[in-house]
C-alpha cells in the first residue's frame, strides 16, 4: 500500500488561490461596507439624539454589524492561512493536529 500523500496539481492550486483571493476581496469589501454603515449611523445618532425608537433600532443594527464583522474577520483569517499554505507549498497537506 502506498502511504504517500496525493500531490495537488499546479492548476488546481492556482484555481484555489484565485478563489481564495476573490473571496478575501469580497470579505474585505463587505467589512468596509459594514464599517461605513456603522460610521453613518453614529453620525446620524448625534444629529437625532432625541429619537429613542430609531436609536434602539440603530443599536440592534450595530450589534448585528459587530457580529457580522467578527464572522468575516474569522473567515478572512482562515483564507489568509490557506493562502500562506499555498505560498509555502503545504496547501492540502494535513499536519499532526489535523489542520488542512
Amino acid at each position: 500500500m502506498d502511504n504517500t500523500a496525493p500531490v495537488l496539481s499546479d492548476s488546481f492550486i492556482a484555481s484555489q488561490r484565485k478563489i481564495l483571493l476573490d473571496g478575501r476581496s469580497a470579505i474585505c469589501d463587505a467589512m468596509d461596507r459594514i464599517r461605513e454603515e456603522d460610521r453613518r449611523m453614529m453620525l446620524a445618532a448625534v444629529d437625532q439624539a432625541g429619537e429613542m425608537e430609531d436609536h434602539a433600532q440603530d443599536l440592534e443594527i450595530s450589534d448585528n454589524n459587530r457580529q457580522n464583522l467578527e464572522h468575516l474577520m474569522l473567515r478572512r483569517a482562515a483564507i489568509d492561512q490557506d493562502l500562506a499554505r499555498i505560498a509555502d507549498g503545504t496547501y492540502g497537506v494535513a499536519d499532526f493536529m489535523g489542520d488542512r
